[in-house]
């Protein structure tokens, strides 16, 4: 795309943070200890550090039935916290299943937003092997059964997300629609294709555990699945991205949370995935 330039800012009220969610007070990611209401939150909290020599092997997770397509006209919002994708249009077409201890339950695809820094070396939420991306894109889905995002959070097995680590490479197609929508101030990205965003293996490569929202009020009784496998994104994209200003008029970036301590909780990881760490492991130097 050549030499980067400002994204300018929708007319978005900046004290929302993502679609379906409550009016929280303002808050910023340069001072995330005094988030509200975080501090009632228990110790289960949301992006964590993933180390795969500590995974719990003793439970494999059963793969995700992933159920993606093209979107027509997706919804779009930028806020000061994050540029929000909007996929559920009623019909909930767009859904994942199998998902551990819910796994008759239908979860759907309410919206994706990305998270990003400003240097390659920062921007993602999750960590894995000590190691952050520049970027992390999740895809927040609902229990059928709630409704709606709203209804869902901090209710058990109401949320469920996927959550997608993009290192710097070729040009991503669907990054450059959603960037292009946001330079002409559209409110839609149109023709957007979801499998476009997700590493072919989402469903049978991915770590699991138990977390939290990854912005306030960072309700708990998520449903965490981090793939494994990166997608790729140019370095003219992320200077586009970086360069993104929200409502107020200052630059997004960095609009990632830090690392929570995991408190004793379990990384669970699929069959496929086991197999991967198990070669990786036993490889000869």
């Amino acid at each position: 795309m050549g030499e980067a330039k400002t994204l300018g800012a929708h007319a978005f009220d900046g004290s929302v943070t993502f679609p379906g969610m409550t009016i929280i007070p303002q808050w910023s990611y340069d001072d995330q200890s005094a988030w509200p209401g975080v501090g009632k939150k228990g110790k289960s909290q949301s992006p964590i550090s993933i180390d795969t020599a500590a995974v719990d092997q003793s439970v494999i997770l059963k793969d995700l039935q992933i159920n993606y397509g093209p979107i027509d006209d997706a919804g779009l919002s930028i806020s000061n916290y994050g540029i929000n994708v909007l996929v559920d249009d009623g019909q909930k077409r767009h859904n994942i299943g199998n998902v551990r201890m819910y796994e008759e339950d239908t979860f759907v695809l309410d919206h994706f937003h990305a998270h990003w820094g400003l240097t390659d070396e920062s921007g993602s939420e999750h960590l894995l092997e000590g190691m952050a991306y520049p970027m992390e894109v999740h895809f927040v889905h609902y229990n059928e059964k709630y409704g709606s995002v709203g209804d869902a959070k901090g209710k058990a097995g109401g949320l469920a997300v996927l959550g997608v680590f993009f290192e710097i490479g070729d040009a991503n197609p669907e990054v450059e629609k959603i960037l292009e929508a946001v330079k002409t101030g559209s409110d839609t990205v149109d023709s957007i294709d979801l499998y476009g965003l997700i590493p072919e293996d989402a469903g049978t490569k991915f770590f699991g555990y138990d977390g939290s929202l990854t912005t306030p009020t960072c309700d708990e009784n998520l449903l965490w699945h981090v793939a494994k496998t990166t997608m790729t994104v140019s370095e003219d994209q992320m200077k586009m991205l970086r360069s993104a200003v929200g409502p107020d008029g200052d630059v997004i970036a960095p609009n990632y949370r830090d690392a929570q301590p995991l408190n004793g909780r379990k990384i669970f990881i699929t069959d496929g995935l086991k197999e991967e760490l198990s070669i990786s492991r036993n490889r000869l130097p």
